[in-house]
C-alpha cells in the first residue's frame, strides 16, 4: 500500500499521545458499526484513539453517514480493497500508542472492557497480549453461551495448545504495539484466519495470555466458521 492508494482524515479531538489505539477494519459493516463506536465511547478507560480503516468497502457512502457523528473523534483512514489483514496492518501502522485493542465493526465491549484489560497488562510488564472470554447474543440458537465453554482455554499459550484448541486467542485482543511489530503483523496474503496464522507463526515471541474480562461482541471468528452473522457477547473476568 502506497502513500498514494492512503487517504486519512484526523479528528480534531483525537489525541496525540493515547496510551490505546482501538483499531477496526471496515468492510460492508455500516449496519453495525454505530453500535460498535457506541460501545467504545462508553468505556471507563478514557485515554485511547480510535482507527478506523475503511478497506475499500462496497457500502463506503453508508459507512460515513453512520461514522459522521464521531468524525472529530476518530482517525478515519480509506485504502484501496486489500483484506483484513492489510487493513489491521494499516491501522496499527497510523497508531500513536503503545497498546493496541483490536475490535471489528459488528462487535461491541461492555464499558469496562478496557479498563480491566489495562489493569491486567500494567500488573505484568511481561505480557503481550490478552485476549477475552465471550457471550453469544441475539437470535441464535446458543445465545448466552459463554465462547469458554464453546472453546475453552485451558493452561498456557504454546504453539502446541493453539494448534490442538486447547487455546484459542481471538482476533480481538490487547497486545503492545511494539510487539506486534516483533511478530511481523498480520499475513495479508490470507482473506480470514490471519488471527489464528499470526499467534501459531510467532508464539515464541509473545506472552500470550487469557484475561476472561467482561465485554461484549459479534466476532468475525464465529462469523468465519458458521457464515452467519449470530451476534455474541463477550465475557471477561477479573480471575484467569
Amino acid at each position: 500500500m502506497t502513500d498514494s492508494e492512503l487517504q486519512v482524515w484526523k479528528g480534531k479531538k483525537v489525541k496525540s499521545r493515547p496510551i490505546v489505539s482501538v483499531i477496526m477494519p471496515a468492510y460492508n459493516v455500516a449496519q453495525y458499526i454505530t453500535e460498535a463506536m457506541d460501545s467504545i465511547f462508553a468505556q471507563s478507560f478514557s485515554d485511547f484513539e480510535v482507527i478506523v480503516v475503511n478497506d475499500g468497502s462496497p457500502d463506503t457512502d453508508d459507512l460515513e453517514v453512520a461514522l459522521e457523528t464521531f468524525r472529530d473523534e476518530i482517525v478515519y483512514a480509506k485504502q484501496a480493497n486489500a483484506g483484513v489483514s492489510a487493513a489491521r496492518n494499516t491501522a496499527v501502522q497510523l497508531a500513536n500508542s503503545r497498546f493496541i485493542a483490536q475490535l471489528d465493526p459488528d462487535d461491541v465491549w461492555l464499558p469496562e472492557y478496557l479498563e480491566v484489560q489495562m489493569e491486567l497488562m500494567s500488573k505484568d510488564p511481561t505480557l503481550d497480549v490478552l485476549y477475552p472470554n465471550t457471550i453469544i447474543f441475539g437470535d441464535t440458537y446458543d445465545s448466552g453461551t459463554k465462547g469458554m465453554t464453546l472453546s475453552p482455554s485451558h493452561g498456557e499459550v504454546t504453539f502446541e495448545s493453539v494448534v490442538t484448541q486447547k487455546c484459542t486467542v481471538l482476533a480481538c485482543v490487547l497486545a503492545r504495539r511494539d510487539t506486534l511489530f516483533r511478530a511481523g503483523l498480520f499475513d495479508e496474503s490470507l482473506k480470514s484466519s490471519e488471527d489464528f496464522d499470526m499467534w501459531i507463526r510467532y508464539y515464541r515471541c509473545l506472552k500470550i495470555r487469557c484475561s476472561l474480562t467482561l465485554l461484549e461482541i459479534a466476532p468475525n471468528l464465529m462469523l468465519r466458521l458458521y457464515n452467519a452473522r449470530d451476534r455474541f457477547v463477550y465475557r471477561a473476568d477479573t480471575k484467569y
